[in-house]
């Protein structure tokens, strides 16, 4: 077979054609596209996918039509191996805990959270940490017991979720602004047999046989416990966390996340936007979604300060845009939605972003052309990222940044590249991977995967550890 490419700078009759005629006893290719749609070495890579998928069915005659390949060599290990090269070293024997613990021997005195007129240091929240995590081990929490922590936002809500981490345990967030019924499912579902919360929290709940500590009113009887750091309980395959899905395809479903996941999703952050000791945190997203852990470890494992921003600010961009001058933020993510909003505030109001250095948008997709009014409003020096992942991966996936980015204003912002230790797979309905430019599913792997996500087959003999997790990217 002999490909000739036809280039039409004038026009053509379609947008590309193949003709293919007999001549000499061999076939000739013919290949007419037009030059302002396409670029020649597309058409030369759908040359070599035709090719290889005729000398397939030579080769292997009675192999079903889906499963027979279009890739050379070259073009999978690309796409396998090329780029998914995302290896780097994270620290394997440690919880998430210890590393929060690293920090405050480091920066005992710094402030580590703010909430209005509230803050607390390091070695403060550290300390309650401990006290909460004692007393909540004579209760019998311990590895992979998981205690629900139902706490409006507050700096108590810190202390009590690095509180059942040392203690051993993961934590289960609910939102106490949750309607009831789903509460109740949570709890059920879960399975969980204490229950963090507060006075104000408390009314919000169903009413169960669920064993239940105030952080508030039981604090004089935790506050009676030792300060100092607990034995480690936990290894790094143990459970951190428990978030559970939002159920917009069935009931909503809890995904476990083990400690050795979140510590190398941190250690991926870190390198990705150069996390410092010297930022300042915004912290948006609500407690039980997935985003608010991402936030908390990314802010308190490097040693920085994490701002807690009220709920009522997301919807007044005046009053958040002034918090986060007055609290120096320089990391934030928000959502879609949230974002629009600022954009809108600042251009009418001629302000800017110019103190920002990670601005990370994700949970939602937006288009190029806000991409681009955002990038408008940044400094020079300000990282603007779309990210992107799933619950059953832990957080984020992959991310995109680029200045300059050339695509139709309306189309997304593209999900960019891997995180560190993080795969991603772009396969059809067989598990074959697909070629450059052709829509398939998204699947992803790596140490962020959920404990409850058994690795699939072994997909085209390359990974075992492989899921398909979102669908028709």
């Amino acid at each position: 077979m002999e490909p000739y490419l036809a280039v039409h700078e004038q026009g053509s009759v379609f947008d590309v054609s193949l003709t293919i005629e007999e001549l000499d006893q061999s076939l000739h290719f013919i290949w007419e596209y037009s030059a302002d749609l396409f670029e020649a070495n597309t058409i030369c890579r759908w040359a070599r996918h035709l090719e290889c998928l005729l000398e397939s069915i030579v080769t292997n005659p009675e192999q079903r039509v889906g499963f027979l390949p279009l890739l050379r060599s070259e073009e999978l290990h690309q796409l396998l191996v090329s780029w998914n090269n995302t290896q780097i070293d994270y620290p394997q024997d440690k919880c998430i805990h210890q590393l929060f613990a690293e920090q405050v021997k480091q920066r005992s005195d710094n402030i580590a959270v703010v909430f209005g007129n509230e803050q607390i240091t390091y070695w403060d929240l550290n300390a309650k940490a401990n006290q909460l995590a004692y007393y909540l081990q004579s209760l019998g929490v311990g590895p992979d017991v998981i205690v629900g922590i139902c706490i409006e936002r507050s700096v108590e809500m810190l202390v009590g979720l690095l509180g059942i981490l040392k203690a051993g345990g993961a934590y289960l967030p609910l939102d106490p602004s949750y309607p009831r019924d789903r509460l109740a499912y949570l709890l059920e579902d879960s399975g969980v047999t204490l229950l963090l919360v507060s006075e104000k929290s408390v009314v919000r709940l169903p009413e169960s046989k669920i064993r239940v500590v105030f952080l508030d009113q039981d604090w004089p009887v935790i506050s009676q416990n030792s300060r100092e750091n607990l034995a480690l309980r936990t290894k790094p395959a143990s459970l951190a966390y428990v978030i559970y899905t939002s159920g917009s395809t069935g009931k909503p479903k809890g995904v476990e996340i083990e400690h050795k996941s979140l510590v190398n999703a941190y250690r991926a952050w870190e390198q990705a936007y150069q996390l410092r000791p010297q930022n300042s945190h915004l912290q948006m997203a609500s407690f039980s979604f997935d985003v608010f852990t991402g936030n908390w470890v990314r802010a308190l494992c490097s040693g920085a300060k994490l701002v807690l921003c009220p709920k009522d600010f997301l919807l007044e961009p005046e009053k958040l845009y002034q918090l986060m001058l007055q609290e120096q933020v320089d990391c934030a993510e928000f959502v879609p939605a949230v974002m629009r909003n600022l954009i809108e505030y600042l251009e009418n109001t001629e302000q800017n972003l110019d103190f920002m250095k990670v601005l990370a948008i994700g949970s939602d997709s937006w288009s190029v052309q806000e991409y681009q009014r955002f990038r408008q409003l940044c400094g020079s020096g300000t990282r603007l990222v779309n990210s992107y992942g799933v619950s059953e991966a832990t957080i984020d996936s992959c991310y995109f940044e680029n200045a300059n980015i050339q695509r139709p204003l309306e189309s997304p912002v593209p999900i960019g590249k891997p995180f560190a230790n993080a795969l991603l797979y772009i396969l059809d309905a067989h598990l074959q991977p697909v070629p450059i430019g052709v829509p398939g599913e998204l699947h992803i792997g790596g140490v962020g995967l959920a404990r409850s996500y058994e690795p699939s087959q072994k997909v085209w003999g390359h990974s075992p550890k492989v899921r398909r997790l979102i669908s028709k990217e």
